[in-house]
């Protein structure tokens, strides 16, 4: 899976910025899963709770947003402006910005 610096290797479990492998904790890569599988899609944070990352974030979403933080201080150039997970504002949800 790709989008634009960004690559997903399925089948060795690896994530890439252009020539560099990422390295991710298994929440991060399971939330970044949950949004290249779910392309032009919006993900309520219960969404996300529930398909992808564990009942525990069902009753504290600060962990999910400090993990969706994290997961974005990785992947992008500019945490602030990024381009492969957006929220949207106001609104609460997430949008998964990735191509296969």
């Amino acid at each position: 899976m790709w989008h634009a610096d960004l690559r997903i290797d399925l089948a060795r479990a690896e994530v890439w910025r252009g020539d560099h492998q990422v390295s991710l904790s298994a929440t991060e890569y399971r939330l970044l899963l949950l949004f290249a599988h779910n392309v032009g899609k919006i993900l309520t944070s219960e969404e996300t709770a529930d398909r992808r990352v564990g009942a525990e974030y069902k009753s504290d979403k600060e962990i999910l947003w400090v993990s969706i933080a994290r997961l974005r201080q990785k992947l992008e150039d500019d945490a602030h402006n990024p381009r492969h997970i957006v929220t949207r504002s106001g609104l609460g949800l997430f949008h998964a910005a990735c191509e296969s």
